[in-house]
């Protein structure tokens, strides 16, 4: 297993000609991101497996985790009055525009 940025692959197992094996049920984790399955190609390509599935192939390899970014979304909040922006939508480590609006006749930030 190859964490691929991320920490906490499981550890090795072993696999015996004409068996199958449980792969790991352990999800790795990396900060600002959420772990989606493990490949046999570390760009995300090749044969995909979820953690805990069977392994039947008769070969040695290595699984690479996959990651999805976390998106995170700023609501703006009238606090009873009107005229809120629309929510901002984003990705981790990504910086948004935050809008503040003025009532320039009564000097009043929203």
């Amino acid at each position: 297993y190859n964490a691929n940025g991320g920490t906490g692959a499981p550890s090795n197992q072993t696999k015996y000609y004409g068996t199958a094996i449980k792969l790991s049920s352990t999800k790795p984790t990396r900060t600002g991101y959420t772990f989606s399955k493990w490949t046999t190609a570390s760009n995300g390509g090749g044969t995909a497996y979820a953690p805990g599935a069977n392994y039947t192939a008769n070969a040695s390899v290595t699984l690479y985790a996959q990651w999805t970014i976390n998106k995170y979304t700023v609501t703006y909040n009238a606090n009873g009055g009107t005229g809120a922006p629309a929510s901002q939508t984003t990705n981790y480590n990504t910086t948004i525009l935050l809008v503040i609006l003025f009532l320039l006749d009564h000097q009043t930030a929203i």
